[in-house]
């Protein structure tokens, strides 16, 4: 089981099947997944998603790896998810995020990011964290550098071409 981690407004736990009708509001909304796959989930293919980012909990947990649904710590109300887990098709250690459109900037992505980022670096001692992304992303790769993530490259990801960044364990302990 993942720990439930805290911020000063969210709360994140591992996601439940009782989730359903928010990841579903995620993968319905077309601005959402306009930098994710470009088109829409239907209810099968959102169910399909939930499960498996709660199987994925459950083999990687024990790794400290995994999904958090995202909720405002005063209403519970659904923000998004976030993700600590293998980037595609490789062993590097990716930290990623979807929200809500109507939560978008309010600072949620950077603030839920930067919890994932301490708990990666400090309990469970990983010593570098990638993001990718979708270049047109721009609101993506400012979390990213405001994370202090560091370009490296563009390559394909989840079959999209993709900016990378990295940050590691010294270089975000060195601007804490």
């Amino acid at each position: 089981m993942l720990p439930i981690l805290e911020t000063t407004r969210l709360r994140l736990r591992q996601p439940r099947t009782s989730d359903f009708e928010s990841i579903y509001a995620l993968g319905r909304n077309p601005n959402v997944m306009r930098y994710i796959t470009g088109k829409t989930q239907n209810r099968e293919e959102a169910k399909t998603d939930l499960e498996r980012r709660i199987r994925i909990c459950e083999e990687q947990a024990d790794k400290g790896l995994g999904f958090w649904f995202a909720e405002e710590k005063d209403t519970g109300e659904f923000v998004g998810w976030f993700v600590l887990n293998n980037l595609d098709q490789t062993e590097e250690i990716e930290i990623g995020y979807r929200l809500l459109e109507e939560k978008w900037g309010k600072g949620y992505a950077t603030e839920g990011s930067e919890r994932i980022m301490e708990y990666a670096f400090k309990e469970i001692q990983l010593q570098e964290v990638v993001a990718v992304a979708i270049a047109a992303n721009a609101s993506s790769t400012n979390v990213m550098k405001k994370l202090g993530m560091q370009f490296i490259k563009t390559g394909r990801f989840y079959n999209v071409d993709c900016v990378y960044y990295r940050i590691t364990d010294k270089e975000w302990l060195n601007q804490q």
